[in-house]
């Protein structure tokens, strides 16, 4: 399965996808082969987006998955990285 992550530009990138990599690391149903991928994807409108890639045994994923996103999302925020909304910037004519 796959997640894509968006977190804002002041962000430091490289600290975000070590983070993410610890997480899956630590937990026993993400497997090692074929290893997780996770790598800058896009520069989004609003964020720098993430993409994250997971195998897990097919009888354990769904849980895996659900599990796996709120973990990701806990760790990148006691490390201070936010996941962004979408802005816009209005400009008024005078």
């Amino acid at each position: 399965f796959e997640y894509r992550i968006g977190i804002r530009y002041s962000d430091d990138a490289e600290k975000a996808v070590e983070i993410i990599k610890r997480v899956l690391d630590e937990h026993p149903f993400v497997l090692k082969q074929p290893e997780p991928i996770v790598y800058v994807d896009e520069l989004g409108e609003s964020s720098v987006n993430l993409s994250v890639r997971i195998w897990a045994p097919s009888n354990v994923w769904f849980s895996v998955k659900k599990e796996m996103l709120w973990k990701i999302k806990v760790a990148l925020e006691k490390e201070v990285i936010q996941i962004p909304f979408p802005q816009r910037v209005v400009w008024m004519a005078k």
